[in-house]
């Protein structure tokens, strides 16, 4: 078994709808959970992860309120969690990104 690296910045606002940040660089293994809640419950907002290549990874869109996403996938480098589009401009959310490392 390995170790768990949580990325959880403390708050984020997502100042005109568009909030992003990077992670520590991650040794490669697999994600195990992105977690992204909105102060607002009926915040309607899109939420990507981009690998060190500026590619995205994982696109989520419409979502409503909090995400709270299990699938397991590979990921390596310093990788940049976004939130854009959110309907309220100025909201303050919660991220949290997951990664067991062996």
């Amino acid at each position: 078994m390995g170790t768990v690296y949580r990325y959880k910045p403390s708050s984020v606002v997502a100042v005109a709808g568009f909030w992003s940040g990077n992670t520590l660089k991650v040794l490669g293994d697999l994600c195990q959970q992105i977690y992204v809640k909105a102060a607002t419950s009926t915040t309607v907002f899109d939420v990507s992860i981009i690998d060190p290549d500026t590619i995205s990874i994982r696109k989520f869109t419409n979502i409503t309120g909090v995400m709270n996403d299990l699938t397991p996938f590979p990921m390596s480098g310093i990788n940049t969690i976004e939130i854009d589009n959110a309907t309220v401009v100025d909201e303050t959310f919660t991220v949290l990104v997951c990664v067991l490392e062996r």
